[in-house]
């Protein structure tokens, strides 16, 4: 036995495999190569037949033929994948797709439709047995990733929580100990506060971050004020700023005596904007220098953004850093998972988040939550 062989074995032995085909005779080739590699095969003649084995049987791999009576392979992959996961699998099932039209015709469908790999008759038995190998692998890879994925999220959901009665304690102890000191002391004080009040905040949103990739996070839409939102946001950060020589603009529209509102969560706006604007307290830039919150309701709903006059985000990263736990150093710092958790909090909104160059060359970041999905 080769090498190869052995490897194909080795992927395929007890591997749950579907082939569908409306040709008995095919299915009948396919099961045979399959089940001599130590696989668990069972068949389905049709579309309806397949779907209902996907749901009953929980295959790791289905191999399914594009031209069939009835609904085509296209249509059945796509509701295979949409189907509930089974007890058990942590993944849908993969999808190895029998045509005999060209690859690249059937290529954009069938990629659409969620197939994994194309396989063109006539095919070669080895071939099919490699394929079959690869996509189990693929698969168990996957579900490997999901379990270790979902193990962090509870073990970062139980720091957080653990986390929060030692924390309470030195917010109130903290908050006590301010009564009885002294001038001179007061600032130590205030440091130790600020710091804490730094980590609540820090613990929120991990715990909100790992509701949002467990697609868990919640939004509770209501109508908010939206100067009242902007305006309270820039007092928080000026409070946190603690310093003259940092100035925090609000530009909202004029709408006279109409009352400027938008249906959003309040709770998670602010949030975003806490995180926004105390990234641009950070890389503000030099003393004197201007932080500007502002938003208009256009055509395509409502445009908030936070600009400072810092040293920027280069081009390179200004996707990036969306991205959970990615960071880009400045000045020692970075963003860790803050900005994953706006953009989160943002497509929860069906809206969208990105950065651009400001006018006078610092992060200029923008939200927008479109009208139609308010």
């Amino acid at each position: 036995m080769t090498a190869s062989s052995t490897s194909i074995m080795r992927q395929l032995k007890d591997a749950r495999i579907l082939v569908t085909d409306d040709d008995p005779s095919i299915r009948a080739v396919i099961q045979d190569m399959l089940q001599s590699q130590g696989a668990i095969v069972e068949t389905a003649g049709n579309g309806a037949e397949a779907l209902s084995r996907v749901a009953s049987f929980a295959p790791d791999l289905v191999i399914l033929d594009v031209m069939m009576p009835g609904e085509t392979g296209f249509e059945i992959a796509k509701k295979a994948k949409e189907l509930p996961l089974s007890e058990g699998s942590s993944t849908s099932p993969r999808i190895l797709m029998l045509t005999a039209l060209s690859s690249i015709d059937a290529l954009p469908e069938g990629m659409d439709a969620g197939a994994d790999d194309f396989l063109s008759k006539p095919f070669r038995h080895l071939e099919l047995l490699n394929r079959a190998a690869g996509l189990i692998r693929t698969k168990r890879t996957m579900d490997r990733l999901a379990l270790l994925l979902e193990s962090r999220e509870k073990v970062a959901g139980t720091i957080v929580h653990d986390l929060r009665t030692p924390l309470a304690a030195i917010l109130m102890n903290a908050t006590v100990l301010s009564r009885f000191i002294g001038e001179a002391d007061a600032p130590i004080v205030d440091d130790v506060l600020q710091a804490a009040r730094e980590i609540s905040g820090l613990l929120d949103d991990m715990l909100l971050a790992a509701r949002a990739e467990a697609s868990e996070l919640v939004v509770h839409r209501a109508p908010v004020s939206i100067r009242s939102l902007l305006e309270a946001a820039a007092t928080r950060a000026s409070r946190a700023a603690g310093t003259d020589e940092l100035s925090i603009v609000t530009r909202l529209p004029d709408t006279g005596a109409t009352e400027f509102s938008f249906p959003l969560d309040e709770k998670l706006l602010i949030r975003v904007l806490d995180n926004l604007l105390g990234n641009a307290i950070k890389y503000a830039g030099e003393p004197g220098s201007q932080v500007t919150l502002e938003a208009r309701l256009g055509d395509d709903g409502l445009l908030i953004s936070v600009t400072d006059e810092g040293p920027g985000i280069p081009e390179e990263w200004r996707t990036s850093i969306f991205e959970r736990y990615t960071r880009i150093e400045s000045g020692g710092s970075g963003f860790g998972i803050g900005l994953a958790f706006c953009k989160d909090v943002i497509e929860a909104h069906s809206g969208r988040i990105w950065v651009e160059e400001g006018p006078s060359g610092g992060a200029a970041f923008k939200i927008l939550c479109p009208v139609d999905e308010a």
